[in-house]
């Protein structure tokens, strides 16, 4: 079953779904990194949630403008901050 992770990033929420493939490489502290592309004040931005990259349980999500240019980190913490469900 695949899972919905989301996380607060300003005052707005960030959903990134992972297959359950994804899901089971993040729950054995693997390296894991997905795109999502979602819309800020019109503005489309791209936002890469990072899985077990600085050490196991961690979770980070930065963004890129749509240009490319980097924005920064969006969210840094642990993967149990997050809200897990079944997607």
């Amino acid at each position: 079953m695949s899972r919905s992770v989301v996380v607060e990033i300003g005052y707005d929420y960030r959903e990134c779904i992972l297959t359950n493939d994804e899901w089971n490489q993040v729950s054995l502290g693997q390296c894991v990194s997905k795109d999502v592309v979602d819309h800020y004040e019109g503005e489309e931005f791209l936002y890469t949630f990072h899985f077990n990259h600085s050490d196991k349980g961690s979770l980070s999500v930065g963004y890129l403008y749509p240009n490319g240019e980097d924005c920064g980190e969006g969210f840094v913490g642990r993967i149990d901050d997050a809200c897990v469900t079944e997607a």
